[in-house]
């Protein structure tokens, strides 16, 4: 049984133009699905959509079999939980202890519980020697691993990760993926990016272009459409660049794929 379900899902910002158009797909529990697009494909809006945040023009969302409306906002919040690439706007504690707890404290865990959560999810994500620093105080790779341990002390069945390493470095990139690749086939798994090297993290991939979506394959099979991951203005991964770089010049000889490498690392 799919765990999501959206059917024919249009999204509006304004009456001319549709941010989503009439989308439909599954996921299914335990699933890890990368939703891919340039910059207003509708990507992020599909997040908001799922959780909640906003409200659909048109057609349905279904979470873990209940649909999402007005009346069951609430309960559907408490299967999901997101994490949004700017940490600085989840941060509500004057130490990553309490900021890992506020979300507890709202649900009215003990204290016990909460204690335990506190400690199981800053050591899963490595930030357990951290619980008495002030956030303001850390790298940006630590504020989203903060941020992502106070979702996942909530212990929902869903997380979605919007854009969550678009604004850190590249060591803060690799402390993230890391944390979210051990997540996986424990949670259902909606990972929102533009980067295609951080897609091979997941099972599947949908790629979305003008609010449409434009590809939904597994991950190996998505990769070979070049085609289509073009046209909707993504970045190849730096493997494929090479191997049609050495395709397209008749490469043959050791030196020379070398060289193709040195300059496919300056690439854009």
């Amino acid at each position: 049984m799919a765990i999501i379900e959206v059917k024919n899902l249009s999204y509006k910002y304004s009456k001319k133009k549709h941010a989503l158009d009439d989308i439909s797909f599954k996921v299914e529990k335990g699933e890890f699905v990368s939703i891919v697009g340039h910059n207003g494909s509708g990507k992020s809006t599909l997040g908001k959509l799922l959780c909640g945040l906003l409200s659909t023009s048109k057609g349905e969302i279904i979470i873990d079999g209940i649909t999402l409306s007005d009346e069951t906002i609430d309960s559907i919040r408490q299967k999901i939980g997101i994490v949004f690439q700017n940490p600085d706007n989840q941060f509500v504690g004057v130490t990553v202890k309490n900021d890992i707890a506020f979300g507890l404290e709202n649900r009215s865990l003990d204290v016990d519980e909460m204690e335990a959560r506190i400690k199981k999810y800053s050591k899963l994500v490595q930030m357990e020697d951290f619980l008495d620093k002030n956030p303001e105080n850390l790298s940006g790779g630590q504020k989203q691993r903060v941020a992502i341990a106070s979702v996942l002390a909530l212990e929902t069945d869903i997380l979605i990760f919007d854009e969550a390493t678009s604004m850190i470095d590249p060591q803060g990139v690799l402390e993230v993926t890391n944390a979210i690749k051990g997540l996986k086939a424990d949670k259902t798994i909606i990972y929102i990016t533009h980067n295609l090297e951080e897609v091979l993290m997941g099972d599947r991939v949908i790629v979305l272009e003008k609010g449409k979506i434009v590809l939904d394959d597994k991950v190996d099979e998505a990769f070979k459409r070049e085609d289509i991951l073009a046209n909707s203005k993504l970045e190849l991964l730096k493997q494929t660049k090479l191997i049609n770089l050495i395709e397209e010049n008749g490469l043959n000889r050791k030196e020379e794929v070398e060289k193709i490498i040195w300059q496919s690392a300056y690439q854009r």
